[in-house]
């Protein structure tokens, strides 16, 4: 069964492949894997969760997952909707089970496929959270894997993880070197709907630079490739950034009108975490008033800019980790960023610390 491992991430954009198979299984779906599971429950998996039908991939992965030997062809997809709607702790039984000693699960001792594609949300998770030890951790253990496995698959998946890394620190050009490395990874062989994500990550890094002219091309032929494919995830997402690079293109009524469309998609998907992220991902302009921080806050910032970890700044207040997590949270919210790195450069910058 081809849908999986062939036509999905090289040739999704071909509809009438992607169809053929499909109809080629419920002809003759015939086939009871482990648990009696349905053959057919694979595919819808995959075709669905590409297609934007999160509930119909959500219900077929899950009778997948229900079977043990084949977690490991489920995990991936719950994950990654888990991962989007914002539900933390499902992600992390998810994770928790798969690979129970997190980063340092060792290269072979797991389902390759299964754990390298785990890695990758875990750093999307890291990101989303603020994570930067978690994001850094992660990435070391794909790195791991990858070296161990000599696979070329995963290449363009580490290029936009480091990627990631350069941006929660302000590095933007460092995210343009990865994302060019991304693109010419997922081109050869081509991998579809990872060159629009490839081509996404590049126009953030070019917009953040200045060079909007060159974003909105990047963005717009991302925006190209994620339609051809079907997939709303990624199309939502282009669209979003998209918006962004036609305000700084003084497009205000068509920036709304983009913004508007990817709002309309990701939030049919229940992509929160999304959302909830490109509402702290840019700086305000110094112009800007700047949101009043409490006194506990500018403690917190005080201990982030000394370099102390989550664990450390819980100690030196004599409060929980939880309680660290929700200051953050909440600085984060007030000055539109995403990383501790931003949070400290703004503090730095306006004197509050």
């Amino acid at each position: 069964m081809e849908v999986h491992p062939v036509v999905m991430p090289y040739a999704c954009d071909s509809r009438a492949r992607v169809a053929g198979c499909c109809h080629a299984i419920e002809m003759d779906d015939t086939v009871n894997l482990p648990g009696n599971v349905r053959l057919s429950d694979v595919a819808t998996m995959f075709v669905t969760m590409n297609d934007g039908d999160w509930q119909t991939a959500r219900e077929a992965a899950e009778r997948v997952y229900a079977s043990e030997p084949l977690r490991w062809i489920a995990a991936p997809a719950l994950a990654e909707i888990a991962i989007h709607n914002g539900d933390n702790e499902a992600f992390a039984r998810i994770i928790v089970a798969a690979m129970p000693a997190g980063p340092a699960t060792e290269p072979g001792s797991k389902i390759y496929t299964t754990s390298v594609r785990l890695i990758q949300l875990a750093v999307l998770d890291a990101m989303f959270s603020g994570d930067a030890g978690g994001v850094a951790a992660w990435i070391a253990a794909l790195e791991r894997w990858l070296t161990w496995s000599g696979a070329a698959v995963g290449q363009a998946e580490l290029s936009i993880a480091r990627a990631i890394q350069a941006f929660m620190t302000g590095s933007m050009g460092d995210v343009e070197l990865f994302s060019r490395e991304a693109i010419q990874q997922s081109s050869s062989p081509r991998r579809p709907t990872m060159l629009a994500t490839a081509k996404r990550t590049l126009a953030l890094a070019l917009m953040e630079r200045g060079r909007v002219s060159e974003a909105h091309s990047e963005a717009e032929s991302a925006l190209a490739i994620a339609r051809s494919c079907h997939n709303r995830l990624e199309e939502g997402l282009c669209l979003l950034l998209l918006s962004e690079v036609q305000r700084r293109l003084l497009s205000a009524d068509q920036a709304n009108q983009t913004r508007e469309s990817a709002v309309t998609i990701l939030t049919a998907l229940g992509s929160v975490a999304w959302l909830s992220f490109s509402e702290h991902t840019h700086i305000r302009s110094e112009a800007t008033p700047l949101p009043q921080l409490t006194r506990r806050e500018i403690e917190v910032m005080h201990l982030v800019a000394d370099g102390r970890t989550d664990a450390e700044i819980a100690a030196s207040l004599d409060v929980s980790r939880r309680t660290v997590t929700t200051h953050l949270s909440s600085i984060y919210a007030k000055l539109k960023v995403s990383s501790r790195a931003a949070a400290t450069r703004i503090v730095v910058e306006r004197g509050l610390i």
